[in-house]
C-alpha cells in the first residue's frame, strides 16, 4: 500500500488495526509495533497529562508494570500521544 494511504502510526510507532473497545474516554485497539516488529494492544485514554484521570492512568500502568500472570498481557510502554 502506498505510505499516502496508510495512517499515521500512533505515539510514533504503533499501527492501529481495530478498535477493540471505544466507550467514554477508554480506547483499545488491536495493533502492531512497527519497532520491535509485533503484534499488540493499544489502551488509550483521551485525558491530559496533569489531569486526575491521567494520574490514575500512570498508576494503573505502574500496577501493570509490577503484575506477572501467564494470562495477563505485560505492560511495555506508556506515555502521551
Amino acid at each position: 500500500m502506498p505510505s499516502e494511504l496508510q495512517p499515521p502510526l500512533f505515539a510514533g510507532r504503533y499501527q492501529l488495526d481495530h478498535a477493540w473497545v471505544a466507550e467514554g474516554p477508554r480506547r483499545v485497539w488491536r495493533a502492531f509495533d512497527t519497532f520491535l516488529s509485533r503484534s499488540v494492544v493499544v489502551k488509550g485514554m483521551m485525558a491530559e497529562p496533569d489531569s486526575p484521570e491521567a494520574e490514575f492512568i500512570r498508576e494503573e500502568h505502574a500496577r501493570l508494570v509490577a503484575f506477572r500472570h501467564p494470562s495477563i498481557a505485560r505492560a511495555y510502554d506508556f506515555g502521551w500521544a
